[in-house]
């Protein structure tokens, strides 16, 4: 992929873009268990954001805004003008800012397990993250990451699937996680979220102790178009419930994504 942020692309690209947006510690092989599927029916582009995967460290240390912006430079490179966007908890926070940013270029949105707004005590325990990711690295993390995305079922039952996101949380540069950290502790959507005019699709998992579906409510309730799904599933609900995911995601953007 020649463009700004590394990634994958697959399916036609005479076909409708669909713009994939990943977890924080992970990358764009997050999206493995979608990208074949939804390739059959799109062109699918999924990205390393800035810090993550094989895209370089931002050149910011800023806003959920300034991601967004790298996110659509690199599109601008590969020539696309219009799609959909799929975000993934860090990955839905960009995708609310792109889908006012760029209102004209979204003509579908997906926003999954992510807020629009941490309250304080949250704030400051990303910022609590962003420092122990800087003093001890990933690895001094990823236990209490993994147990945060998924359900203790799943972590016994999956152990297959789970270290594989074990291993991109530990390969994902601990400067990249601090400043994707620091980020959200400053992120603040409430005001735009009634200015998302593309159908969109929220989604929500069952049992995600990271971001309540009380959060996801939220949104769903300030974007106009909108409509609330939920998944049996903890935050990454991609992976432990990824056929009902794939299934609602596939379909919303069938019924409204536009080439």
């Amino acid at each position: 992929m020649s463009a700004v942020l590394s990634g994958r692309t697959a399916g036609a690209d005479t076909r409708p873009a669909v713009v994939l947006l990943h977890a924080i510690a992970t990358s764009s092989a997050l999206w493995d268990p979608q990208i074949e599927v939804l390739a059959e029916r799109f062109h699918v582009i999924a990205l390393d954001l800035p810090g993550h995967g094989r895209s370089a460290a931002p050149p910011f240390a800023g806003s959920i805004e300034d991601y967004a912006v790298a996110v659509l430079a690199t599109l601008d490179a590969m020539g696309v003008e219009r799609f959909g966007v799929v975000g993934l908890s860090f990955g839905s926070s960009i995708a609310q800012a792109m889908a006012v940013m760029a209102r004209e270029r979204v003509t579908s949105a997906v926003l999954a397990g992510g807020t629009a707004y941490p309250p304080p005590p949250v704030q400051e325990m990303w910022r609590g993250r962003a420092a122990g990711a800087r003093r001890d690295g990933m690895g001094g993390q990823v236990d209490d990451i993994l147990a945060r995305w998924f359900t203790p079922a799943f972590l016994v039952s999956a152990k297959a699937r789970v270290d594989t996101i074990r291993q991109l949380v530990l390969a994902t540069p601990a400067e990249g996680y601090a400043l994707a950290a620091e980020a959200i502790a400053g992120l603040d959507n409430r005001a735009i979220l009634s200015r998302i005019t593309c159908p969109t699709l929220v989604v929500a998992g069952e049992h995600d102790v990271a971001v309540p579906i009380e959060a996801l409510e939220t949104i769903a309730r300030a974007v106009p178009n909108s409509r609330l799904e939920r998944v049996n599933a903890a935050h990454l609900m991609n992976v432990e419930a990824a056929r009902q995911f794939t299934d609602l995601v596939g379909g919303h953007l069938s019924s409204t994504i536009e080439s």
